[in-house]
């Protein structure tokens, strides 16, 4: 990953790391992400939801509902389940996501198919 270095106005490569290689988010675009800071503030959190991942199989991208943790200054992922979760927004792209207070809101964007989500009145394409 790339981290831009504020005060010192440089780009600089960070690897990331985890003890399952199924804990890194494969290759996505159309995801959203949010950081807050655990709760003993020892390290900061990165959650990504969603997206479309590389799917080689198929040789295209495909809809996700995955969410995954950055912890920094581990620069350590951590993929979380989330099936079965009450009121999972399902698959989606090119959505937006806020921090509010400890919940993650989800805006906009769509599911597999390439017209708007009829539930919010939000849509990127």
């Amino acid at each position: 990953m790339y981290v831009y270095d504020i005060i010192g106005r440089e780009w600089f490569s960070q690897r990331t790391y985890s003890a399952n290689p199924n804990d890194i988010p494969p290759n996505t675009r159309g995801a959203c992400t949010v950081v807050n800071y655990a709760p003993d503030n020892t390290s900061i959190n990165v959650y990504m939801y969603g997206g479309k991942n590389w799917n080689g199989d198929i040789n295209n991208f495909v809809p996700s509902n995955n969410m995954y943790d950055l912890t920094i200054p581990q620069f350590t992922w951590i993929s979380l389940p989330l099936n079965g979760a009450v009121g999972n927004p399902g698959k989606r792209q090119d959505h937006e996501c806020h921090l509010v207070g400890s919940n993650m809101i989800v805006i906009g964007g769509r599911d597999k198919s390439p017209s708007c989500d009829n539930n919010t009145s939000m849509c990127h394409l």
